[in-house]
Order: structure tokens, then C-alpha cells, then sequence
């Protein structure tokens, strides 16, 4: 059988995404059909990541925008909250599972009450949703010596077929594990680089010489890529 040579990629991926936030609720129709709480403990660990308005993804491709309404009693999923409901046929006694990738971006799964599995319309598209992660586009870099230590040169090719920037600067964000750091991407004589944030992303990392990186661009209003180290 042959062997992908994209595995390596797919299994580093796939340990980082493992370890994105996530947390689980039991969803209750009397309390949960208007708003859901987002536990105070994940809030105080992630609160200042989230956005007023997120995007609720189910693995059957249903989106829903909910706002985030912070009230005295903690944060919740608020306005929307009762169309995802609603759209996903959420029922009492259904457990739901948040993952958390950044930029307002949740993909929930819900598992049934009478058999503790996901309802058979979403495992449907359960395969073509891992797609759609694992193939996010991405390029991977080796680092090197002291250069690299000052900015991060992306690769013409794949900024041209994926990202578009108005003027020369922009900001970004770059996620490994459960934290993100703000960088600066500026224009160069040729292509572009990330320049501010990059020392303090290689510091808080402990990035040396030899360590592969991978930057796998996510969907976002911006530019955002999740990041996986191999040392």
C-alpha cells in the first residue's frame, strides 16, 4: 500500500487541533432553548480571545452566527443561539461539545441522549469536514540561524494563490495549542514577512534552529494560521 507522504503533516495537525479549548454542555430544552452559558472557567482562560459576534459549525457544514451576551451571572450564547437550536434539531438530554480555533470560530458536535453517538446526519459529513481541515492551505518552514530570529519570510507562491492584502502592513495571528500571538506581516522589495511578534512568538515557543514549523491558514475574516511544531 503506498504510504502518504502528507501523513506526517496530518498527524502533527491533528495533535494540534486535539488540543485546541474545548469544553461540553448538557443541553436542557427549559434552560438552554434562548441562551447556553459558556463555563466562567473557559471564559477565564479564553474570554479575552472571543468576540461579540462567533460562528457556530456543525460537522454537516450548518453555520450559524450567535452573539456572545455578557451578563452578571457570566458569558453566554446569546442572540442566534435559538436558531442554532432550531436548525440543528438540538433536543433535550443531547450532549454538545465546543471546540474553540480562534477568531470567534466554534465547531460543535452533539451526541444523542439514547445512544451517546452523533445523530447519523452529521457522521455523514463527518469525513468531509476532516477534509476540509486537513487540507487547509499551508507551507512549512525549517528554521534556520539568526535571521529567522528577526522575521519570517513567507512563501511567494503560496501568499499569492491564498492571501490578499490591501497597503503594506496587517496584522495576524498565529495559534499554537490553546494561545495566540498578534504579528505584524509587512511588505518586502519581493514578497512578505512577518516582522512584529515574531521574536516574542519564537521566545514564548522556544524555537531553534533545526525546529519545523508548519502554518496552516484557517478560515477567519482575517489572517490567521495554527501552528505546529516538530522538533
Amino acid at each position: 500500500m503506498a504510504v502518504d507522504p502528507n501523513m506526517n503533516d496530518k498527524r502533527i495537525y491533528f495533535e494540534e487541533y486535539n488540543l485546541l479549548p474545548q469544553f461540553f454542555k448538557l443541553f436542557y430544552t427549559i434552560q438552554h432553548s434562548n441562551s447556553l452559558r459558556i463555563p466562567p472557567e473557559f471564559v477565564s482562560e479564553h474570554g479575552d480571545t472571543i468576540p461579540e459576534q462567533c460562528l457556530l459549525a456543525m460537522p454537516n457544514f450548518q453555520k450559524t452566527e450567535v452573539a456572545i451576551a455578557k451578563r452578571p451571572g457570566g458569558w453566554y450564547f446569546g442572540e442566534g443561539w435559538s436558531e442554532f437550536v432550531y436548525n440543528n434539531h438540538v433536543s433535550n438530554g443531547e450532549w454538545l461539545t465546543f471546540t474553540y480555533t480562534g477568531d470567534g470560530l466554534f465547531y460543535v458536535k452533539r451526541f444523542l441522549f439514547t445512544s451517546g453517538c452523533p445523530p447519523r446526519s452529521d457522521l455523514e459529513s463527518l469525513d468531509a469536514e476532516i477534509t476540509e481541515i486537513v487540507t487547509q492551505p499551508s507551507f512549512t518552514i525549517v528554521l534556520g540561524g539568526s535571521p529567522i530570529k528577526q522575521h519570517l519570510n513567507i512563501p511567494t507562491e503560496f501568499w499569492n494563490a491564498n492571501i490578499s492584502m490591501d497597503g503594506d502592513k496587517c496584522k495576524a495571528c498565529l495559534t499554537v495549542h490553546h494561545r495566540t500571538w498578534d504579528v505584524l506581516i509587512a511588505k518586502k522589495i519581493i514578497g512578505y514577512a512577518i516582522h512584529g511578534g515574531w521574536k516574542t512568538f519564537i521566545r514564548d515557543n522556544d524555537l531553534g534552529t533545526g525546529d519545523r514549523c508548519t502554518f496552516n491558514l484557517v478560515p477567519s475574516d482575517g489572517i490567521h494560521f495554527h501552528v505546529s511544531v516538530e522538533r
